[in-house]
């Protein structure tokens, strides 16, 4: 009997419905394959804007003339071909510290690389040659060096200050500045780690030069210009999924791991031979990967937009261990993902050397203007905030001067010590350097969270 056009209709709706319906339940009930999950996982991702393979991740390409990337890997080859290491002389963690006979040695050998290195610093972008094929054991040679010679280039500032020549030190930690920056093109979050060690260092030495050339007019232009230049904001998220692609790199590793060792006896889970054992874990690593997207799409949207929004950064850091406690699949995540978040205890460092060296140049007008130090002081707006305790910095009367402090990431009152041998220390901008140190308030740590 013919079913008519209505009939007809309703059958194919009621078709509809009843594949829908166990289509929805199959997905409910986890039962997609391993591949089809992974499928999901990356077509879910890419409607959300996250890369997840090398291709997503690539920008526009870079003018030559505008790329910094061949003038860096000349300087890494001519580095190398000099005899002896001189970098390691201006940069080296050595147990006796260089004399002055030798930095000024390592300079001079040194000097055709530094050259290269400020020209990188005048080009606007990084574009990296990477090689994502090779996973975690990536090569990036433009990034390796960019902070050595970041760092290198601070100490011949520090160099040219004890010289006399306040201009030249200027110019080159601005350089140095310039060059750090190039390293926030990179999508990898140990590239941020690069740029906010070389503005570290290069505020720490515009502190020094103040208190080289007794807070002259010129060492607080230069210090000022270096503030300019500093605080250039790392994009967290793009940070964040270029670990993600390596991590998913990784993981597309395991097969040729699994390959390699099928024959040499490795069949620890109860395998019956090779055959099965490769399905399996190419299976495994099908479920790690959609596992591993799944998690980075929900812990991605809690990236701050704003970096120097250090309180929702660290309510961002408690849900994030939160959720790494729920975590049910991969080890790996953790260890990818969370330095990125973590950088928030660096960035927030960086922040608070900015915030000191600014308000210690206040200070320093004001005693220009007023004749004497201020007996109190707060700063205006953020600039006067301590990132780590959202609370004003501290600032209090020495001898012969001031100094203006955060608590540091420890949240523990150290009186301002830039350093100890017990490792308590604060953020200071101190004016003159005190030659005995007061003894250490006692007081008890606070909650990061500011609770």
């Amino acid at each position: 009997m013919a079913l008519g056009v209505k009939g007809t209709r309703w059958l194919i709706g009621a078709a509809v419905v009843v594949v829908a319906g166990v289509w929805l339940e199959y997905r409910h009930l986890g039962l997609m394959s391993a591949s089809d999950q992974l499928a999901e996982q990356i077509r879910l991702a890419r409607s959300e804007g996250i890369a997840v393979t090398p291709d997503d991740l690539r920008r526009n390409p870079v003018p030559e003339d505008e790329n910094a990337a061949n003038l860096l890997l000349t300087a890494d080859r001519t580095r190398h071909g000099l005899s002896g290491d001189p970098m390691l002389v201006l940069t080296g963690y050595n147990p006796k510290p260089p004399t002055q006979a030798q930095i000024r040695k390592a300079l001079i050998e040194i000097k055709p690389v530094l050259e290269l290195a400020e020209l990188a610093a005048r080009r606007p972008h990084l574009d990296m040659h990477w090689q994502w094929e090779l996973g975690t054991e990536a090569i990036f040679p433009e990034g390796a060096i960019v902070r050595q010679l970041g760092r290198c280039l601070i100490r011949r500032a520090h160099q040219e200050a004890i010289d006399g020549d306040l201009g030249k030190a200027g110019r080159t930690l601005i350089s140095a500045l310039k060059l750090g920056k190039l390293l926030l093109d990179a999508p990898m979050s140990i590239d941020l780690y690069g740029y906010m060690s070389v503005e570290t260092a290069a505020l720490d030495e515009a502190a020094n030069l103040i208190r080289l050339a007794k807070a002259s007019e010129k060492s607080a232009q230069i210090a000022q210009e270096v503030l300019k230049t500093a605080g250039a904001l790392p994009d967290q998220r793009f940070a964040l999924q270029g670990d993600l692609v390596l991590t998913r790199i990784e993981l597309r590793q395991i097969p040729y791991w699994a390959d390699t060792h099928a024959h040499s006896g490795y069949y620890d889970d109860g395998f019956v031979g090779p055959d099965s054992y490769l399905l399996r874990i190419r299976s495994v690593a099908d479920l790690n990967d959609a596992n591993l997207i799944s998690n980075f799409r929900a812990m991605s949207s809690l990236i701050p937009k704003d970096p120097d929004d250090f309180p929702q950064n660290r309510s961002a850091i408690k849900q994030l261990n939160t959720h790494f406690e729920e975590l049910d699949g991969i080890g790996h995540l953790e260890y990818f993902f969370a330095p990125t978040f973590h950088h928030e205890e660096r960035w927030a460092a960086c922040a608070a050397r900015r915030r000191v060296l600014r308000a210690g140049l206040n200070i320093l007008d004001e005693k220009q203007r007023m004749g004497n130090f201020p007996e109190a002081w707060s700063g205006p707006g953020k600039d006067g905030i301590d990132p780590f305790t959202d609370k004003p910095l501290s600032y209090r009367r020495t001898a012969n001067g001031f100094v203006v402090y955060s608590f540091d990431r420890d949240l523990k009152d150290d009186a301002g010590r830039p350093y100890s041998e017990d490792g308590r220390k604060d953020i200071s901008f101190e004016y003159p350097i005190l030659s005995v140190r007061p003894p250490t308030p006692p007081k008890k740590a606070t909650s990061f969270s500011n609770d």
